[in-house]
């Protein structure tokens, strides 16, 4: 429960969901919380197949940084992407990330 176990720290700006190329229609409005003690996620499977706690340190100072080979229409792109652990964070899950990154550094010299 996030209003008993976190604290709200803002929302990010909307994303639009794309798949093959186009937008899908589905808005993403990402909610940044902190938690107060690092815990085990009740999630539900539906929405998640699986997380992984990671540092913000080094994501912000750059480690990490890698790319993710995507294929689309006979083409291969390289999409930015993270690789935590084995574990390669790109799509929607790294803009958001990376939106994240982004104002962290702004509050940094702000």
């Amino acid at each position: 429960d996030l209003r008993q176990d976190g604290r709200h720290l803002g929302t990010l700006d909307d994303l639009h969901a794309i798949a093959r190329g186009r937008r899908t229609g589905l808005v993403i409005t990402p909610q940044v919380f902190a938690l107060h003690t690092p815990r085990d996620l009740r999630l539900q499977q539906s929405e998640i197949a699986a997380y992984r706690w990671a540092p913000l340190l080094p994501l912000l100072q750059g480690q990490h940084r890698t790319s993710h080979p995507y294929q689309h229409e006979g083409a291969v792109y390289h999409l930015p992407a993270y690789d935590v652990g084995g574990w390669v964070v790109w799509g929607l899950t790294f803009q958001m990330l990376q939106m994240l990154l982004d104002e962290l550094r702004e509050e940094g010299t702000g």
